[in-house]
């Protein structure tokens, strides 16, 4: 949605890819006067419940949180609410001000994938850990897998964390693969995938201790 503060029209606008399976809708046009109430609508076309975030983004300016379900960014004004569930959620602006001025869109947030594995230095004691991270997702949901060479571990040396939600309404989730020294320092690849509902496709991260040496 474009508001422009001086004339007052209203274009809604979709800007999404990358999600698997989900069709954003939002309206196309509307007017308003200043300290006017308005409700934009944004409809996905999937069958399950998506938290969706709102942001806006003022010309020249990167896109800005707004708010995804009860979480909302810091010093935002009360008159920007949100209402709905499932398939159909709306943005609500309680008395429009010449500040609006903005696109205004809607869409999951897909994650990203970090690697860590362990320094040289701690390879030589009673265990080694590789960390896998995906950060910046929304909504939940985010599932961590790995493997060794091409087999999949599932074993107690995989330890998988719950998913921490963050100050600007993502999620973070990490899982830890704790390995003897000398399988670590064997010549295996381990890999860390990851799949998440805003995902086309998996993503995955390698590594290995001859890439650390």
């Amino acid at each position: 949605m474009i508001l422009n503060a001086a004339s007052l029209a209203l274009l809604l606008l979709v800007s999404l890819s990358g999600v698997e399976s989900l069709v954003l809708t939002q309206e196309k046009a509307m007017s308003v006067k200043l300290t006017e109430s308005i409700k934009i609508s944004c409809r996905t076309d999937a069958s399950r419940d998506w938290i969706l975030t709102w942001y806006q983004q003022k010309p020249g300016e990167p896109p800005k949180f707004l708010l995804a379900d009860s979480t909302r960014a810091s010093g935002l004004p009360s008159r920007f609410t949100y209402s709905g569930s499932g398939s159909q959620e709306y943005l609500h602006i309680n008395g429009v001000q010449a500040e609006d001025g903005a696109v205004y869109y809607s869409s999951p947030t897909p994650p990203s994938l970090l690697l860590l594995a362990p320094s040289q230095s701690t390879s030589s004691g009673s265990e080694v850990s590789v960390v896998c991270t995906a950060r910046g997702f929304r909504p939940d949901g985010a599932v961590l897998t790995w493997e060794e060479d091409s087999t999949t571990m599932a074993g107690s040396e995989v330890h998988p964390g719950p998913s921490q939600r963050q100050a600007d309404g993502t999620f973070i989730q990490s899982s830890i693969l704790k390995l003897r020294p000398e399988r670590w320092s064997s010549g295996h690849t381990y890999t860390c995938h990851l799949t998440h509902p805003a995902l086309t496709s998996p993503l995955r991260e390698s590594v290995s201790a001859g890439q650390c040496s």
